[in-house]
């Protein structure tokens, strides 16, 4: 990304460039943990919850999968 001022200058009539930033590195908005676990569970329900864009609050979709004893018993999609 790359961050630019600019203003209006009334006299001339035109843009003006008041400051380029340089470029930066994209940040991650939270923070990410990773702990896997040791071994899969035989019975647990997977969520998968979708998002319109990197706004954690746009919700567009949502998918559910139960398994049972290591097969899918069921699942929902809307």
């Amino acid at each position: 990304m790359l961050g630019i001022q600019m203003k209006f200058n009334e006299q001339v009539k035109s843009i003006e460039i008041i400051e380029a930033k340089t470029p930066k590195e994209p940040t991650a908005r939270y923070q990410r943990v990773y702990s896997p676990i040791k071994e899969i569970p035989s019975n647990f329900v997977a969520i998968d919850f979708e998002t319109a864009n990197s706004n954690r609050c746009s919700p567009c979709s949502v998918g559910i999968a139960i398994v049972k004893n290591g097969e899918i018993a069921d699942s929902f999609e809307r």
